[in-house]
């Protein structure tokens, strides 16, 4: 299925998923640079973009920090409204319901993918920071995207073939890498638009106005 049949519903069951199965891989992945930003920054304020379950958020706020939260998902909201100490809206990545320069550290995980004009949530994070503000991102990698081809592919020996030149043409061709995600990505991945290329994503965001200090960590699926 791919965004043209159905939009994908985040539904409860994929923040269930979520919770059990990528939550408890990635935390301990990302979690130390995470801490790191924060100790080396001491942002203030933070926001906390598509939080999805909350679990990142909660460590954000343990640095002392006051930390606001979106999600275009009321499944991921719906917990925290029933906190008075969560300040969380329901919007979507592209345009986010504060101020400009509101926050010293906009941290986003694994929600950069899922966003169709990916360069817009880059724009809206650059408006949303104060000036010399951090931003701190996770985002899947497009080399990463055939291990779901492989994990799902059950037809021939020359359709495999076909799949595989897509995949290929992808990592000098922007439509062809777009085209292979969704069609094996966007369902399974919950959603997925993209999958980046470290280099070509620094670009982007230099081209937002952002300076990117440290190059991109790569972690294996």
């Amino acid at each position: 299925m791919t965004p043209t049949d159905k939009p994908f519903d985040s539904c409860e069951r994929y923040f269930t998923a979520l919770e059990s199965n990528w939550n408890r891989i990635s935390y301990p992945l990302i979690m130390p640079h995470v801490v790191e930003a924060l100790q080396a920054n001491r942002p203030r304020r933070i926001l906390d973009l598509g939080r999805g379950t909350g679990v990142y958020g909660r460590l954000l706020s343990s640095q002392g920090a006051r930390v606001s939260g979106t999600d275009l998902s009321p499944e991921a909201i719906r917990p925290c409204r029933q906190s008075p100490h969560d300040q969380v809206k329901q919007c979507d990545a592209e345009h986010v319901d504060f101020p400009a320069e509101t926050f010293d550290l906009v941290f986003t995980s694994e929600v950069l993918e899922h966003v169709d004009d990916y360069r817009a949530m880059l724009r809206e994070i650059f408006r949303l920071l104060k000036p010399g503000g951090v931003v701190l991102l996770t985002t899947t990698l497009y080399g990463t995207s055939v291990y779901q081809m492989i994990y799902a592919y059950h037809g021939g020996f020359p359709g495999f073939c076909r799949n595989i030149g897509l995949y290929l043409l992808g990592f000098w061709n922007h439509r062809a890498a777009k085209e292979f995600v969704l069609r094996w990505c966007y369902e399974p991945l919950g959603g997925h638009f993209h999958g980046f290329h470290a280099r070509q994503l620094a670009s982007d965001f230099r081209d937002c106005g952002f300076v990117v200090h440290r190059g991109f960590l790569w972690v294996a699926p």
